[in-house]
């Protein structure tokens, strides 16, 4: 179907056959807010969808090993590196960078903001119930495999120990070419010691969050309006895509995709002592794969159970050798 654009940086404006309207090549700003990531050397993806379950976009990951060990500790020292651009805005870290272009041997400006993105994860983390380094990590894989920018981190928000972070671990967007509109992708991470309890947890989330319980969903996106960060985006661009993100009263927000990413991380026997096999990794790849049924089919049930259309959702699946072990090494990574 052809689509006749609405040019409003020239001031020419001509119909969308569904209403709604938007700049010219919109798609061309994401791409630059997107962050940088030192996780794909730590990360290795066994499969990326099953064909058991095509209307589940799953995507299968796993630490990478070295030396037949599952390498976390390097996983989590990767995290780190995602810290800055989760906790803070790209505008903030934009004036850090010219303040630091002034000096000739290294970069206070952007230690202090570090400092500060470590600070205020540690103080939403007191009163989170979520995983330790879950939304991190969830926040890396959505900007890694999904190209979906960030536009919304509750971090950023944070600015004392009494306020509490509500709705999902992060708002990332992009914008879907094929069909001309604004793709939301809402994130929710749960690191739990049993695969059904984290997608058990995972689904009553998202699914209160879909059908609007509460008013969450038409909250979140208030909040994303008010704070939304695209940091490079001119004028017109930013306000036509403010007029996708309204909760009620435009025509482009009817023609909205709201997606849900879903990170799953939880312990898995399928880890192995490295003296007991010719290779730990071969020994766990075959398990992960005769273990994929079982996690799609658990996700599927939850999912569906809580009205949430699996056609709308990213999983990601990440086994752990140890969950805990995960958060402690996280939390050691973000002393100060």
């Amino acid at each position: 179907m052809k689509t006749t654009t609405r040019h409003i940086g020239t001031g020419a404006e001509a119909s969308m056959e569904d209403g709604s309207a938007q700049p010219d090549d919109i798609e061309r700003y994401f791409e630059p807010l997107l962050g940088f990531h030192s996780i794909e050397t730590r990360v290795r993806r066994l499969a990326n969808a099953d064909n058991a379950t095509p209307e589940v976009n799953a995507h299968f990951l796993y630490p990478a090993f070295q030396n037949e060990r599952p390498a976390v500790a390097p996983l989590v020292e990767a995290l780190t590196d995602s810290i800055l651009g989760f906790c803070i805005t790209k505008a903030e870290i934009a004036d850090a960078k010219l303040a630091d272009a002034k000096i000739r041997h290294g970069s206070p400006a952007i230690q202090r903001l570090i400092s500060k993105a470590k600070r205020r994860f540690i103080k939403a983390k007191e009163m989170s119930k979520s995983g330790e380094g879950g939304e991190l990590l969830l926040y890396a894989l959505i900007e890694n495999f999904l190209q979906a920018p960030i536009i919304l981190s509750k971090m950023r928000l944070k600015t004392s120990a009494q306020m509490p972070v509500h709705g999902s671990d992060g708002v990332h967007a992009r914008w879907d070419t094929r069909k001309n509109r604004l793709v939301i992708i809402f994130g929710e991470s749960k690191v739990h010691a049993s695969c059904a309890a984290a997608v058990k947890a995972a689904a009553k989330s998202v699914g209160e969050f879909a059908n609007n319980i509460g008013d969450r969903k038409s909250y979140e996106l208030q909040l994303t309006t008010d704070h939304i960060d695209l940091d490079g985006f001119p004028k017109e661009s930013k306000d036509a895509l403010l007029r996708y993100l309204h909760p009620f009263a435009t025509e482009e927000a009817n023609s909205r995709e709201d997606r849900f990413a879903i990170l799953i991380a939880y312990d898995s026997s399928g880890y192995v002592d490295p003296d007991d096999v010719d290779s730990a990794e071969d020994a766990f790849v075959k398990f992960y794969r005769e273990d994929l049924e079982r996690v799609l089919r658990l996700a599927r049930q939850h999912l569906k159970a809580n009205k949430v259309s699996l056609r709308f959702v990213d999983l990601f699946v990440f086994p752990l050798p140890d969950a805990q072990a995960f958060r402690d090494m996280f939390k050691e990574a973000l002393r100060v």
